[in-house]
């Protein structure tokens, strides 16, 4: 289900994207994805037990997924430098930092590690990303609100 949800949400960026960021954005989606049949083919033939292939794919799967709960944390910069939560999606940071902290609890019942320093760690950064909204949510910005990312100092 995650996945299809990701395909819709890729395919839906690059229906609105400016065409660069389209490019960009496809470019490093094929390196990704050819990336992880790599490793899934390495875990496959080359890793003998199981312990070892749960091992690798655990540990890839933590990875990418402090990857993605992080990566709003790119903008917390520019939210700082303008004082603008302009750029920090409200909601989406709200229900990322609420699903972090349901498979956390999840992973405590579970028992399972590669579940657990994921999600506890989104969970921590959410909280961050939101306590950096509340901050700045009334700020008036130093610079208009019209400034791109791309385009700050």
């Amino acid at each position: 289900m995650g996945f299809v949800l990701e395909i819709f949400y890729l395919l839906s960026f690059l229906t609105f994207a400016p065409k660069q960021e389209k490019a960009k954005t496809v470019r490093l989606a094929i390196a990704m994805m050819v990336s992880f049949v790599m490793v899934v083919a390495v875990t496959i033939y080359a890793m003998h037990t199981h312990s070892v292939r749960q091992l690798l794919v655990g540990t890839l799967g933590v990875i990418l997924s402090i990857v993605m709960y992080a990566s709003p944390l790119s903008v917390v910069g520019a939210v700082i430098k303008t004082k603008s939560v302009k750029y920090i999606p409200f909601l989406v940071s709200l229900f990322s930092t609420l699903n972090a902290l349901v498979w956390s609890a999840y992973s405590v019942m579970a028992k399972n590690i590669f579940i657990a320093v994921p999600n506890g760690i989104g969970f921590l950064l959410g909280i961050a990303q939101l306590v950096v909204y509340f901050i700045y949510r009334s700020s008036e910005p130093v610079l208009p609100v019209s400034t791109e990312l791309h385009e700050l100092p």
